[in-house]
């Protein structure tokens, strides 16, 4: 074997060929040009090539010249051990914070796009109910779609696509978003509306969790919450936005134009996802290794991105399809020896297709279930899971109750124009961030030990919120937009503190996994809580529909106030436990 492919184990060096002779031999080539001429340019080292041969060990071939049928068309890959005498902002690194910085922007428009649309869907009732002569009860359809739709995205995100091109599944739908769109603009009946919400909260759903998910592959590790951060901050700005431009679209001219616009906003972001993002390398935690993408010639090439993307999303879907094991094929082969008829044909064919669904089927129904006991041990294992699950679930009922009504019952009831009951979502809105910010205070600044406490005193504060409905006179606009974002800013910070240091709190107290059991919990409140408040939005206004709003906004209290009796008990142990540590 040539020595400079190392020796298998079980063999020895002839006798003749010692150390001192190789040493010997590599010196007599000491003169010779080690520069290799290219095609691409000129001569390059042939230790950029990055070949690491080590004498006396077991090493395969390096080739030296991939199958071109491998080849990326955009990007080549580049792999070298980090000098600390080099500089960190050089051309190959500058390079790659470029593609960092376009595909992050890319997926921050994305996210913005995809809450922008969600605001035209419930400001739109009262034109609807004028257009198509619904009832309020039928109005509530729309919602249960929606968010039915939202929770079945949420759900099957994670299972069905593959991490590695999950962008361009999301162009996907941002493609889909718009055709919706643009149907719901030519609709004229509110059945055809409330299957396009449908399709709509699906896609949504699997707009920013897949997107949410895909950040953490590829973003710098060292600056990741911060940019997931501000990523965030998209959904908040594409409300406002999308809320503002709704107030003005809707009394300037036809309402169903809402719709064109948002559509149009689909295929432009479907146009720049597929022809101006490039996958950025995944992060890898070795610092000493730098990976990077470096594109040949330029990285605005639209026609070879989307081809690339192109190739990206036929690769993605042959691995859904093929990621089950198959014992036939779907289209069986037929020896044509067989004389066989059309009708054995089709039999065949049926009889894998049915197969192959059962197959399907079956792994799904296990991997379900898998889940499902995941989620039931972890609320037998986590105390007082239950009870915050039932608190997040009023909460979450009721606060969605409010925000999708709100703009609908100070138009019809109070007699404001359809512009105020909009600005009165925007209000919401901006009373929700402060929420968000108040929520840190309390967690990191006040009640730094106390958060189960903090969860039981926010709710407490939302519960006397709702309640000022009854003893508040909303005759003026500006006291609608003063309650309304007192509304906003409790029930969102109690939300917050719930998620993020409640449920944090109950885990660490019983668990030794905290982050992954945290996880779990995490995904089976939201999950709970998502879908028992379609029921219960459902159940709010078929009060408000045969008993009146008032009735309606009673109902709303006493789910905050099941809420907090809920969150009060494990409150109440943790105050006994922090007097008493030694019980």
């Amino acid at each position: 074997m040539d020595p400079e492919y190392g020796i298998p184990e079980g063999y020895a060096l002839p006798e003749n060929i010692t150390h001192s002779h190789s040493k010997r031999n590599l010196g007599e080539f000491r003169d010779i040009d080690l520069n290799i001429p290219t095609s691409e340019g000129p001569a390059r080292p042939v230790l950029e090539l990055d070949v690491h041969k080590n004498y006396g060990t077991l090493s395969e071939p390096v080739k030296l010249q991939p199958d071109s049928s491998q080849r990326n068309p955009l990007i080549n890959v580049v792999f070298s051990r980090q000098d600390p005498n080099t500089s960190s902002h050089s051309p190959l690194s500058r390079q790659y914070k470029s593609i960092i910085a376009i595909a992050f922007v890319l997926t921050f428009l994305s996210n913005c796009v995809g809450h922008l649309i969600r605001e035209p869907l419930f400001t739109t009732k009262v034109n609807i109910q004028k257009s198509f002569g619904s009832t309020t009860l039928q109005l509530a359809y729309l919602d249960i779609a929606y968010l039915a739709s939202y929770s079945v995205g949420q759900f099957i995100t994670p299972i069905v696509f593959p991490r590695s091109h999950i962008v361009m599944f999301v162009c996907f739908f941002h493609l889909l978003l718009g055709i919706c769109h643009f149907l719901l603009f030519l609709l004229n009946n509110l059945s055809g509306f409330v299957v396009m919400y449908g399709i709509t909260g699906f896609s949504c759903a699997i707009l920013w969790l897949a997107l949410y998910n895909d950040l953490h592959s590829w973003l710098p590790i060292n600056y990741r919450m911060l940019l997931i951060t501000f990523w965030c901050c998209a959904a908040e700005l594409g409300l406002c936005v999308g809320i503002i431009m709704c107030a003005h679209v809707q009394t300037t001219t036809r309402w169903k134009v809402l719709f064109m616009i948002t559509a149009a906003f689909n295929f432009l972001t479907f146009i720049l996802l597929f022809t101006c993002y490039i996958k950025p390398k995944p992060n890898s935690g070795d610092s000493e290794q730098l990976e990077v993408y470096v594109p040949r010639e330029k990285l605005f090439d639209p026609v070879n991105i989307s081809k690339e993307n192109y190739r990206n999303i036929v690769n993605g879907i042959k691995r859904i399809y093929h990621h089950a094991p198959v014992e036939v094929d779907v289209l069986p082969t037929i020896e044509s020896s067989e004389l066989v008829t059309s009708r054995s044909r089709i039999i065949k064919l049926c009889k894998c297709l049915g197969k192959k669904v059962g197959q399907f089927f079956k792994k799904t129904g296990k991997r379900i279930s898998y889940i499902v006991r995941v989620h039931l041990d972890v609320m037998k294992r986590v105390k007082y899971l239950t009870l915050y699950t039932v608190g997040y679930t009023s909460l979450k009922s009721a606060r969605n109750c409010f925000a999708f009504w709100i703009s609908f019952y100070l138009t019809t009831n109070l007699k404001y124009s359809i512009q105020y009951g909009i600005y009165a979502t925007l209000v919401f809105q901006l009373g929700s961030c402060a929420g968000s910010l108040i929520a840190g205070m309390l967690s990191k600044l006040v009640l730094q030990n106390y958060h189960l406490t903090s969860c039981s005193i926010s709710a407490v504060s939302s519960l006397l919120m709702l309640s000022l409905m009854y003893f508040m006179d909303l005759g003026t606009i500006w006291k609608c937009f003063t309650y309304v974002f007192l509304v906003g800013l409790t029930t969102n910070c109690t939300e917050m503190l719930i998620t993020t240091r409640g449920l944090k709190a109950l885990c660490d107290q019983s668990l030794n996994e905290e982050e992954k059991d945290y996880s779990v919990s995490l995904g089976t409140t939201l999950s709970i809580a998502n879908f028992l408040s379609v029921f219960q939005g459902y159940i709010s206004i078929y009060i408000a529909h045969h008993f009146g709003w008032d009735k309606m906004f009673l109902y709303l209290t006493l789910m905050m106030l099941l809420s907090t009796g809920a969150l009060g008990v494990p409150s109440r142990k943790e105050m006994e436990r922090l007097k008493h540590p030694i019980l």
